[in-house]
């Protein structure tokens, strides 16, 4: 093998080492909503990136929710700016990460999950095959029948019970 071939071949290696060993997680921040202009994302978000790439990890990616209100109070806050990563991270870097994000202080919350790929949405046969002239059938659609009426207990048949 030449030099070339070699080189790619240690780099698809190590590809899919790194592939095998991140897990995928969901990251879910709630930043402090203090005085940023509406569509900004918040100031202490490049500490979070700092964070997750001092563990190792790598954001696959990362998704504004922006400005909500809470439900209840957190820390006085009743709004906060909510920021969703994708991350890849080895398990064992999920405490540490976990422990220095609570040291940050704009954070008001944040949730680190396991990262389930969503199922591909099945087609329905109407949006799946449009066709060129419009159906003269009506579809109805079906019913169960409904159950027979019971007949009430008399007190012999209770009785018997």
């Amino acid at each position: 093998m030449n030099a070339n071939a070699t080189n790619s071949y240690h780099l698809y290696a190590l590809v899919y080492w790194y592939l095998s060993v991140m897990d995928q997680y969901e990251l879910l921040c709630l930043f402090r909503h203090e005085n940023e202009p509406d569509g900004t994302l918040p100031p202490k978000l490049s500490s979070v990136v700092e964070t997750i790439q001092k563990f190792h990890g790598s954001i696959v990616s990362q998704e504004d929710w922006g400005i909500r209100r809470l439900a209840y109070e957190i820390k006085q806050q009743t709004t906060g700016h909510y920021v969703l990563f994708v991350l890849r991270l080895e398990h064992a870097s999920i405490k540490p990460l976990t422990a220095s994000l609570l040291i940050n202080n704009g954070l008001l919350r944040h949730q680190i999950v396991e990262y389930v790929k969503p199922a591909p949405r099945r087609a329905t046969p109407e949006t799946s095959t449009p066709s060129a002239q419009p159906s003269t059938t009506a579809t109805t659609p079906t019913v169960a029948p409904a159950p027979a009426p019971r007949t009430p207990l008399n007190a012999e048949e209770i009785d018997k019970t």
